[in-house]
């Protein structure tokens, strides 16, 4: 019985060192100058009419400007679409039908493929 726990325990070890002898590392000596890089702000929105002026204000503020400012339209039946462009954000009309899935992570995927940025950050339209 011993032996078969030590032939357990020499066949975990062995078949844990093959799974995890290719285990990716983060490089240290990345270039995490963000001046480099090009920064894509995608912000889903469905009827955020009031948040939108807020938020898209603050961004025109930072120091650091995006690349680009998208707004993915998530079918607004109010004025969402008409502020995010006065604002000058880039408004993506989410197709319904191009999917399986709707609402907020919908959105976010569909801003993330039509995005042109090095690194995406993806922010709600009620924040600043």
């Amino acid at each position: 019985m011993i032996y078969l726990y030590g032939v357990f325990i020499l066949v975990t070890l062995i078949s844990g060192w093959f799974i995890l002898w290719k285990v990716p590392f983060i490089n240290a000596k990345q270039d995490n100058n963000l001046q480099n890089k090009k920064i894509s702000i995608i912000i889903p929105a469905r009827n955020e009419e009031n948040n939108l002026p807020v938020l898209l204000n603050s961004l025109n503020n930072q120091t650091l400007k995006p690349f680009e400012v998208l707004v993915i339209d998530d079918d607004s039946d109010d004025r969402t679409v008409e502020v995010a462009e006065e604002w000058g954000a880039r408004v993506i009309r989410f197709p319904k039908n191009s999917m399986d899935w709707v609402g907020k992570s919908a959105a976010c995927y569909y801003g993330a493929k039509v995005a042109q940025g090095d690194l995406f950050y993806f922010l709600d339209a009620d924040i600043f």
